[in-house]
């Protein structure tokens, strides 16, 4: 499920769908990564969550807020780089660049944009959370 509205709004709306603002007024438990980026068309940022394992695409509550939009994700192949601290546009930056870099170098093709993944809550210390870039390749044949 995703949501795009700045990264407080749409950390709200998500929120709200997990907490039970959807059509059947179920409560859903939070996951972990959560997914953000900026949306290519526009540019505002988006934020996911990935919902538990025990839903499928079809039997997913369906969201109240047109804010908020189920997709299904098949067939995803990433390149990734896993680092520590906060999410500063200069940590995602600097590891965007060495995961680019690393892409290149192994003659893989990018197929879509970058995304940011967060594993901890923000009050983690910043030594302690786990951060990762995902960028979608394309395996060379």
């Amino acid at each position: 499920m995703q949501s795009q509205d700045g990264s407080k709004g749409a950390f709200s709306n998500l929120f709200d769908y997990i907490s039970g603002n959807n059509k059947n007024q179920q409560k859903i438990s939070m996951t972990a990564p959560v997914f953000m980026d900026s949306h290519s068309n526009d540019g505002q940022k988006m934020m996911s969550f990935v919902l538990p394992a025990d839903f499928s695409f079809e039997d997913a509550p369906i969201p109240r807020n047109a804010a908020v939009e189920l997709e299904e994700i098949k067939d995803y192949t990433v390149a990734a780089i896993t680092f520590n601290g906060r999410l500063s546009e200069e940590n995602i930056s600097e590891n965007k660049a060495l995961l680019n870099d690393w892409i290149k170098d192994q003659n893989y093709t990018i197929t879509g944009d970058a995304k940011t993944a967060g594993y901890n809550a923000p009050w983690t210390i910043p030594t302690f959370r786990r951060n990762e870039i995902l960028i979608p390749i394309e395996k060379p044949e």
